[in-house]
């Protein structure tokens, strides 16, 4: 396991790690990074994913996200650091 998850914002659980990982036998895990700036590369480019979206019309201009809905974890200080 690695040490940084990005955590999102959920009104039923609060902050969780909802990024996923499936296999090639479709069982999930929770996906996590060695760094905080691997985890903040992977953040910047689901965000820019969904602006190219837009961007393209096959998302409407409000159906974007809030980057204020996500944080970085730090699983062993258990806080978050971005």
């Amino acid at each position: 396991m690695n040490r940084y998850e990005v955590h999102t914002y959920t009104l039923c659980q609060g902050w969780i790690n909802c990024w996923m990982l499936t296999d090639e036998n479709g069982n999930e895990t929770s996906e996590s990074f060695p760094t905080i700036k691997a985890a903040q590369i992977e953040l910047d480019e689901f965000f820019a994913d969904i602006d190219a979206e837009m961007d393209r019309g096959e998302r409407a201009t409000d159906e974007g996200y809030d980057r204020a809905e996500y944080r970085i974890y730090d699983v062993i200080q258990q806080r978050y650091v971005a």
